[in-house]
């Protein structure tokens, strides 16, 4: 089963780099698969802020092991159209919320 453990190692490192964060506190993003849209905000020992062109979540969920996962969740999840994620640092959480539009239809807790 996957978890928070299994996770935040693989994913955490890479963020704060690419981040520029020394304390990363929550990185949240949404994502509309069908435009390509998205929107990252980052918490951290800077306060909050909006990360714009530094980490592609369309890049990661359309190729390679991405892609897989995106044909694994709509099996799960018929017909979803947005992915909202949470990486909570403090609380040791990874949210997952699938949307069709403006409905929840969805959400995955690690």
């Amino acid at each position: 089963m996957i978890s928070y453990r299994i996770i935040a190692p693989l994913i955490i490192p890479k963020l704060k780099r690419s981040l520029n964060s020394v304390d990363l506190k929550t990185f949240c993003f949404v994502w509309n698969r069908n435009t390509g849209q998205q929107t990252i905000e980052v918490t951290d020992e800077n306060g909050i802020r909006i990360i714009e062109g530094v980490i592609s979540i369309n890049e990661i969920l359309t190729q390679g092991m991405g892609r897989k996962l995106v044909s694994l969740l709509d099996k799960e999840y018929k017909d979803w159209n947005t992915l909202i994620g949470l990486i909570d640092t403090q609380n040791k959480k990874i949210i997952f919320q699938f949307k069709k539009d403006e409905h929840t239809i969805g959400t995955r807790i690690y």
